[in-house]
């Protein structure tokens, strides 16, 4: 929770946009995060950590195909930006499906793939086809709210 200087409780939906997802000062969280400080207290990818070695491994087990090398990245903007950018390489199209109202981040191209027009970015850019309203508040199963989604498309 979030607690105001009155001492008011709140539960924040908005914290970071989204990446508080785990409530603020979580106490399994908080343990972590000094343990893994008192080891290193600042990371970046310009170099190489153990935890991102196991990482890669773990990923390359998992994952299918072959996958001989990882590439991380600081920000879930970078990691959009990336994935757009090497779709476009192999495809080499440039229209991407994007979700309506979804923030795709805050890099140049990929706020041009957003439809929130505060948010949005040069639109010739990238030409977005924007999909997928809302609907799990209409009681609507898996099937059906997928079925639903992909009428904006037709």
């Amino acid at each position: 929770y979030l607690y105001d200087d009155k001492g008011n409780k709140y539960i924040d939906f908005f914290a970071g946009v989204s990446v508080m997802n785990c409530g603020h000062c979580n106490k399994e969280i908080l343990d972590a995060t000094i343990k893994q400080m008192q080891r290193l207290q600042h990371t970046t990818v310009i170099y190489l950590t153990e935890e991102m070695l196991n990482l890669a491994e773990r990923l390359s087990k998992v994952l299918p195909g072959n996958l001989r090398r990882s590439f991380f990245c600081c920000t879930g903007s970078e990691a959009n930006e990336g994935a757009m950018l090497l779709a476009r390489l192999y495809t080499g199209k440039k229209e991407f499906i994007a979700l309506n109202n979804g923030l795709h981040g805050r890099t140049y191209l990929t706020m041009s793939a957003t439809a929130i027009p505060m948010w949005r970015a040069d639109p010739e850019l990238s030409p977005v086809f924007h999909f997928a309203s809302n609907v799990w508040d209409e009681n609507l199963n898996t099937e059906d709210a997928a079925r639903e989604s992909l009428k904006s498309i037709e």
